[in-house]
């Protein structure tokens, strides 16, 4: 009786199911894993932008001298800086912040995180108490996930000012 080396057909469809089965497994843990990281990035990413925004605003604001402006989704005041008056102006622009001083414009925010909802409001009490800003806005960062967006955190603060 002749020996026969090698495989039969059967057993070679068996082996190439179940490598096939492993690699859909494997796919899938590795899409999962991406997935994950991608997303915990870019809620990284979104916090770290808005909370230099909202911090850039909130130190520059305490040391206002007037608002002129502080209504919807623009923030303008004047400041007392080495004995002259510097202008700053936030703002939402291209679903970005952005800083205006002297005329002089910068951003806050990334290209990858949208801003929006961008909302102030100034109150003056009476009394002799300082006036309030209340500053809000939602940044988020856009995705290709079923929701179409990674992170959106909706950013708040209340800040005193001390030369009003």
């Amino acid at each position: 009786m002749a020996i026969r080396k090698g495989f039969t057909l059967l057993e070679l469809l068996m082996f190439v199911s179940l490598m096939g089965l492993i690699l859909v497994a494997i796919t899938q843990v590795l899409g999962a894993t991406l997935a994950g990281s991608g997303k915990s990035q870019g809620m990284q990413q979104v916090k770290q932008n808005g909370q230099f925004a909202i911090s850039t605003m909130s130190r520059l604001l305490r040391q206002a001298n007037g608002v002129t402006a502080c209504a919807g989704s623009q923030l303008d005041f004047t400041v007392l800086e080495n004995g002259s008056v510097s202008t700053y102006r936030f703002e939402t622009n291209s679903l970005r912040i952005s800083k205006t001083y002297n005329a002089v414009q910068s951003w806050l925010t990334d290209d990858g995180v949208e801003v929006t909802n961008f909302v102030c409001n100034l109150t003056v009490p009476g009394n002799g108490q300082p006036a309030i800003v209340n500053l809000s806005f939602n940044a988020g960062k856009p995705g290709l996930s079923v929701e179409n967006i990674i992170a959106n955190i909706n950013f708040r603060d209340s800040v005193s000012l001390r030369n009003y």
